[in-house]
């Protein structure tokens, strides 16, 4: 059909394949007619590109824009809750606050101040960036993958130990007979902690008793060696306690700890005992008189404690560091270390021929 300029428009059906559309072509000669398609396929493969070019100009144009259009205070990259600009920034930094000015401060600020001070010095935060002697920079070297889980350290203070003291709850420490109040009654047997077939252990099925007397949970609690007519306690307050077990109550309270307690131990005999603190302290107490007999650190957190079985002048600990050390209570001085761990030790259990070997759980 010609157009309003006299040429002729070949027109055929829309949407033919080129094979197709050349076939028709072919079949109806080059003169044309009724059965002429429009454009075709062919005509879209030539718009495409020009297409792409539109479209590829429109965006280059519009990158233009806003290079010309943002600066440092648009919000239409970041929306209202983007980061400070520039400008803002400086401004915040060049302020003059209120205690600058001379502004006296309220209570509320006053205390909080104050807190605040105090909460940095617990954490060793000084004006110097790098306050502290070598050994505290190790110390937070060797715990810092822990140190959110531990107490804060006193930096910059010589470690001290808050003042034991001890309340006896019964009413006579010896009875008629002179026998301490430690003496396990008449007619209670012994049993060797090691021998296994001394008696038989069976699930409890029910409660018999009660203790009541801490102001907080209890951590770790252990039998009286042998006999078992006493109970020991270790509580998150910070105190122990030994228990009465035919007589269903509490006996002495020893205090000498600023933090909870994390374990305690019995010595072979029942007549000493250890208590390790999250406070970072050991102490070796009397059983009987509650008077502390040695107090012991390394600047770490004691998790376990452990007497040696053949000698209670021998207990090693397990700390925070990933490490275990053994003391010498009488000198107090650290007489072998056991570093194999990669975490904190939980646990030290003697085996083996009444314990000449250890087995250790991190």
């Amino acid at each position: 059909a010609p157009t309003a300029t006299g040429e002729v428009v070949e027109r055929g059906t829309w949407g033919h394949s080129r094979k197709r559309y050349a076939a028709e072509e072919k079949a109806g000669g080059a003169g044309g007619g009724a059965g002429s398609t429009s454009q075709g396929p062919q005509h879209d493969q030539d718009q495409a590109p020009k297409r792409k070019r539109e479209r590829k100009s429109k965006s280059s144009q519009d990158a233009k824009l806003s290079g010309l259009v943002e600066g440092s205070d648009d919000e239409a990259t970041y929306g209202i809750w983007g980061p400070p600009s520039k400008e803002e920034r400086d401004m915040a930094e060049s302020q003059i606050t209120d205690l600058a000015r001379g502004v006296d401060l309220t209570d509320e600020q006053l205390a909080e101040r104050a807190h605040i001070a105090e909460r940095n010095r617990r954490k060793g935060k000084t004006d110097e960036e790098d306050g502290g002697d070598d050994a505290q920079k190790f110390d937070r070297l060797v715990e810092r993958k822990m140190s959110h889980l531990l107490p804060p350290r006193l930096e910059g203070e010589e470690p001290k130990a808050i003042e034991p003291s001890t309340i006896f709850h019964g009413a006579d420490e010896l009875d008629y007979r002179g026998r301490s109040w430690t003496t396990p009654p008449a007619g209670t047997d012994s049993a060797d902690p090691y021998d296994v077939d001394d008696h038989s252990c069976y699930v409890p099925k029910k409660c018999t008793g009660r203790l009541t007397g801490h102001n907080k949970g209890v951590q770790r609690v252990r039998f009286f060696p042998r006999t078992g007519h006493l109970l020991l306690s270790a509580g998150l307050e910070g105190k122990c306690k030994v228990w009465s077990i035919p007589e269903r109550k509490v006996m002495r309270t020893y205090i000498g700890h600023s933090a909870a307690v994390r374990d305690v131990q019995f010595s072979d005999d029942g007549s000493t005992f250890l208590s390790a603190s999250f406070d970072r302290f050991v102490r070796l107490w009397n059983t009987e008189t509650g008077e502390v007999l040695g107090t012991y650190t390394n600047r770490r957190v004691p998790y376990v404690v452990k007497f040696y079985p053949h000698d209670n002048n021998t207990f090693v600990v397990g700390c925070s560091d990933n490490k275990i050390v053994a003391y010498d209570s009488k000198s107090g001085e650290i007489t072998q270390e056991y570093n194999h761990h990669l975490a904190p030790v939980n646990t030290i259990t003697f085996v083996e021929d009444h314990g000449t070997k250890m087995v250790t759980s991190s």
